[in-house]
């Protein structure tokens, strides 16, 4: 915290902060002989910066995953719990 009247006092700062709540997504669920296909699609317009009125769309997940009782596979971007 800058003290009144000095150098960094004189300096300002440089912050941004954004509260955009786009997140849409689709998604489905259809049975098939193999087991139960989801499908997801899920973006937001966060992309762009948080000082500019330009939203860019940023797609967050989109994945296609097959589940059944012997086996599970998941193909595509989905966000999990466990990613760094």
């Amino acid at each position: 915290i800058p003290l009144r009247g000095s150098r960094e006092d004189l300096q300002g700062g440089d912050y941004g902060f954004a509260a955009r709540f786009s997140r849409f997504g689709i998604d489905s669920r259809t049975l098939t002989p193999w087991g139960t296909l989801e499908t997801r699609i899920e973006g937001d317009f966060g992309g762009g910066s948080p000082t500019s009125s330009n939203a860019l769309f940023r797609l967050r997940q989109a994945f296609a995953e097959l589940v059944s009782p012997a086996f599970s596979v998941l193909i595509g971007q989905a966000n999990s719990l466990w990613n760094e």
